[in-house]
């Protein structure tokens, strides 16, 4: 009750104001209280700026012919086996910044997906269809990824046709042709 007291001391004005701007005060006031709240409680935390953060750089570090493309078009295996490493240890660093639960269960069958590619690098013969089915699934991790975060990644429909013959071309993006947004 003394609370009200000292508020009603501070503006003694607003007690013999006539109703009409009453109104017009008390609606400003809870206006302005409203855009306070939406402020606190819209503006992202810090971690999820990280969170956010991490998940474009494991897009953008993943968008690479090595991932997009069908094994049996690769003229270099060893170069999308080094790319695809790459890819892997990137998801592996940023995985610990990835701030829900939901994503960072994308992002671990991601890191699953690599994974497997990678097992399959020392296996002779290589199972060219297994290595296109984890990187089906890497192709889908990161399509959810896009979509859940709203971050532009512009995907591939399916694996691509395109050749490589350097770990260079097979870091390259996919080719603007064979993509479509996500």
């Amino acid at each position: 009750m003394e609370l009200v007291e000292q508020l009603q001391k501070l503006a003694p004005w607003a007690a013999d104001l006539p109703i009409l701007p009453k109104v017009i005060l008390s609606l400003i006031i809870a206006a302005i209280a409203a855009l306070f709240l939406a402020v606190i409680w819209t503006t992202p935390t810090t971690t999820q700026k990280q969170s956010l953060n991490a998940l474009k750089e494991i897009l953008d570090g993943c968008y690479r012919r090595a991932v997009f493309t069908r094994t049996h078009a690769q003229m270099d295996q060893e170069a999308m086996f080094a790319s695809v490493r790459e890819c892997r240890q990137l998801v592996q660093s940023k995985a610990p910044k990835v701030a829900t639960a939901e994503l960072r269960q994308h992002v671990a069958t991601l890191l699953a997906a690599f994974d497997g590619i990678e097992r399959e690098h020392g296996k002779q013969p290589r199972d060219f269809s297994r290595i296109d089915g984890y990187k089906l699934e890497a192709l889908r991790r990161l399509t959810l990824l896009s979509r859940l975060t709203g971050l532009l990644y512009v995907l591939p429909e399916n694996l691509t046709e395109e050749v490589f013959f350097s770990k260079i071309d097979a870091d390259l993006p996919p080719t603007v042709q064979s993509t479509r947004p996500s």
